[in-house]
């Protein structure tokens, strides 16, 4: 523990407890995780604020430069698990990178005419919520991403073997897939624009009254609403299949 308090005494007030240690921060723009097993849950709020729970509290090092929260744990080689950092920050939080598990709040946090950008790194885990006017999202290479965000326009790249998935309606998806990645929205969407690479999956049958046009590369597979008004060029091997959900 008197790893973390020292680190955390050279930028910020803290006050501790048998199970949690407290800090308060001034307010960050971005977030990087580099600790392993370790899950965020973010939210935004008035009073800047950051608390840890787990059984190793003494392992994680807190730093923060240049509007930048970074977490990692002292013992590399053995990175201490169940730990759970829960972070409130000021408003506006333009861009969040997940290296480990994290469930991210972001209302209230995107200025209206920002971009909110999450990336999701290699074999990380995601849930995201609330609400914003731009959401630009990238999952690397074995990464999982759930989405249930509000938005009037959302970028997705999926690297090869991601997947993500989004239950929340959008006005334009510009969707991008690498190979062998998964993508499923639930929700509707008035306007699709799509670029499939070869053995990518796409599911959405939610298109009834929505506007579908791209192309798809060699075995990649779509299921799109019949009632769809849509334009896709298929490759070799690529398959459309109809579905009749309203």
């Amino acid at each position: 523990m008197n790893l973390l308090k020292r680190a955390i005494w050279l930028c910020c007030l803290f006050s501790t407890s048998v199970s949690a240690t407290n800090i308060y921060l001034k307010q960050f723009n971005e977030i990087d995780m580099s600790l392993n097993n370790l899950v965020l849950d973010i939210s935004c709020g008035k009073l800047p604020s950051i608390s840890f729970t787990g059984d190793e509290l003494e392992m994680v090092m807190l730093q923060v430069n240049d509007a930048t929260l970074k977490l990692y744990s002292t013992d590399k080689d053995n990175p201490k698990v169940n730990i759970t950092a829960r972070v409130i920050v000021s408003k506006p939080l333009n861009k969040i990178d997940i290296a480990n598990h994290a469930k991210v709040n972001i209302d209230g946090c995107a200025l209206d005419e920002t971009t909110f950008t999450a990336n999701v790194s290699n074999k990380s885990y995601a849930e995201l919520h609330g609400s914003t006017t731009n959401l630009d999202i990238t999952a690397t290479d074995n990464s999982h991403v759930k989405v249930g965000i509000v938005a009037e326009k959302v970028i997705v790249n999926a690297f090869q073997s991601s997947s993500i998935e989004i239950n929340k309606p959008i006005g334009v998806l510009k969707l991008s897939l690498a190979t062998d990645s998964l993508f499923s929205l639930t929700s509707g969407v008035n306007l699709v624009e799509l670029n499939m690479k070869e053995e990518s999956i796409a599911t959405m049958c939610n298109t009834a009254n929505s506007t579908i046009h791209g192309s798809m590369e060699d075995d990649s597979s779509i299921t799109i609403n019949k009632a769809a008004d849509s334009t896709i060029v298929a490759s070799d091997n690529s398959k459309i299949t109809y579905c009749y959900q309203n």
